[in-house]
């Protein structure tokens, strides 16, 4: 049986300009704009770590490769959608 868990990973923008923010593989882009914190939440089984990759505009943030994991997203506690 595998084992199930909840990721909390939060990110803030302590940059001047902001910067996209990529869930994978559901390829979702969010807009982070200067001095805002997201709340990305996870929930899969472990069987591949939640990984981030940097670059020079974006956060891409990859979920668990497993069958029925999600990954959502929040603002101040609200989960946004797309591009909001």
């Amino acid at each position: 049986m595998k084992e199930n868990i909840k990721v909390t990973l939060r990110l803030t923008n302590s940059l001047d300009v902001a910067r996209t923010v990529v869930l994978e593989p559901w390829t979702g882009e969010y807009t982070l704009r200067p001095g805002e914190t997201f709340d990305i939440i996870a929930q899969g089984d472990v069987a591949l770590p939640l990984q981030v990759e940097l670059t020079e505009d974006r956060v891409i943030v990859y979920c668990f490769d497993s069958a029925g994991a999600e990954m959502s997203i929040f603002r101040d506690g609200v989960e946004i959608r797309v591009s909001e």
